[in-house]
């Protein structure tokens, strides 16, 4: 166990769960670009990460890739149908 106390000025991630967690959201919480400040970030790394934890609620078996590109295209075909 890392002492956290020893670790002044470092920044990381805290995550509690009670079953494992998926492969997909263990690399996101890895990635220094999600989950973090959000005022720092562009406009698409903000919105990646918000649809990163709406994966995360999920009850299907799909991976992140496969839901990022469908909600995506939701997202692009909402606005393509409104505008174009």
């Amino acid at each position: 166990m890392i002492q956290l106390a020893q670790l002044p000025g470092t920044e990381g991630y805290l995550a509690f769960n009670s079953d494992q967690f998926k492969k997909e959201v263990e690399d996101a919480m890895r990635d220094t670009k999600i989950g973090v400040d959000e005022s720092g970030f562009s406009k698409s790394q903000v919105l990646r990460g918000v649809l990163n934890r709406m994966w995360q609620g999920l009850d299907e078996e799909i991976g992140f890739d496969e839901f990022y590109a469908r909600e995506m295209d939701k997202i692009i075909n909402h606005y393509k149908a409104k505008y174009l």
